[in-house]
């Protein structure tokens, strides 16, 4: 059975203690201390919470809500030539009774109405010749190289959510080199017939799929070669005021990259131009499309709210580099946790040294 501690016991017991720490080393004294515990505390719980936000940043939710289906197809009104310094001729206005329209251009521009909130994939030839978002009033325009021969053009609406809305009706370009010296033709035609493209013939295509990424993100475009002969000389221009220049020494695919450090302009929206020559000297371009825009603020369940960043203390401003520094914080405060838990569970077992002789209980016998 378990002995009643008597007054005098509790008494010395309490003695012992004060007697104990009173002689506590510094070390000791400065750990235990009521403010030391109190701010050992108070520290645990903000780097918890700290630590929430900074992992909590990371985590990224995207949902998509389905937009409406375009309703109407993109109309081209406009048809650019392009000389081979990239100047333009003057625009010969596009008919809407079909019409084959001669060129002696290999890169031309297109541009005309499309509904609004949407971009557009054109095909040449059946084959993917570029894509560009729809802005403005809504219009759009777009650099398109041709094949020798007959190239038959069409323009594939999309919702920003990739629903795909009315085919537009086809359009007919007949390319001629200028050194073949090719009759034009005249008048509309009316059951146009398509032209396999010439042995030789050099084309850029892409199996184009539309997504965003935010600034600071690298962006990839995969590119397919056909036809021409290597090595392959590519000029990019980005459409953010900067290009880049490569070589690729064989017909293969070409994956583009490129890291933008500020959202795009209509809809996140920045217009890619690629430009290729092969050893020949033949040209092929296609333009392409990213859509970059800020990183949204996360939203959790718990209030992150910080300081005002007026005083430079905000969240945007101090998350993103404590992140880094976590790895090393958290095991210095568990180090010296379990120092001060130490030091604590210690001095009670010296205490309670001290203090066994006086308990010991003599039994007499009856």
């Amino acid at each position: 059975m378990k002995q009643k501690v008597s007054a005098r016991a509790r008494q010395a017991h309490t003695r012992q203690k004060k007697i104990v720490r009173a002689n506590r080393p510094y070390h000791k004294r400065l750990l235990l201390s009521p403010i030391s515990v109190f701010f050992l505390l108070c520290v645990g719980v903000l780097l918890i919470g700290v630590t929430y936000q900074a992992l909590a940043a990371d985590v990224t939710v995207v949902a998509q809500k389905p937009a409406p289906l375009p309703t109407s197809p993109a109309v081209i009104e406009l048809l650019t030539p392009q000389n081979q310094a990239g100047d333009s001729q003057a625009p010969q206005a596009v008919a809407s009774s079909p019409k084959t329209y001669q060129v002696d251009r290999q890169i031309i521009t297109l541009s005309g109405s499309c509904p609004k909130d949407s971009y557009l994939k054109f095909y040449r030839n059946d084959l993917f010749a570029g894509v560009t978002m729809c802005i403005g009033d809504p219009v759009f325009s777009i650099e398109i190289s041709l094949v020798d021969g007959l190239n038959k053009i069409e323009a594939h609406v999309f919702s920003l959510t990739d629903g795909e809305g009315p085919l537009s009706l086809p359009f007919y370009i007949n390319y001629t080199r200028p050194s073949l010296a090719a009759p034009a033709a005249k008048g509309p035609t009316k059951s146009p017939t398509i032209v396999v493209p010439l042995a030789g013939s050099f084309l850029l295509t892409s199996n184009y799929r539309f997504r965003g990424v935010f600034v600071n993100q690298a962006f990839n475009w995969d590119v397919d070669i056909h036809g021409g002969t290597p090595p392959y000389k590519f000029d990019v221009d980005w459409g953010d005021r900067s290009s880049s220049n490569s070589t690729h020494p064989s017909v293969s695919n070409l994956v583009l990259a490129h890291t933008y450090s500020k959202p795009g302009g209509y809809n996140g929206n920045y217009a890619i131009k690629v430009h290729a020559t092969d050893s020949k000297a033949v040209l092929a371009s296609m333009q392409l499309m990213a859509v970059v825009n800020n990183k949204p603020k996360p939203n959790v369940l718990l209030d992150t709210t910080c300081a005002s960043p007026a005083i430079g203390f905000g969240c945007a401003s101090w998350l993103p580099s404590v992140r880094h520094w976590l790895w090393a914080v958290w095991p210095t405060y568990s180090v010296v946790l379990l120092m001060a838990l130490s030091f604590w569970l210690g001095e009670r077992q010296e205490i309670r040294q001290l203090l066994l002789p006086k308990r010991r209980i003599q039994h007499r016998r009856p």
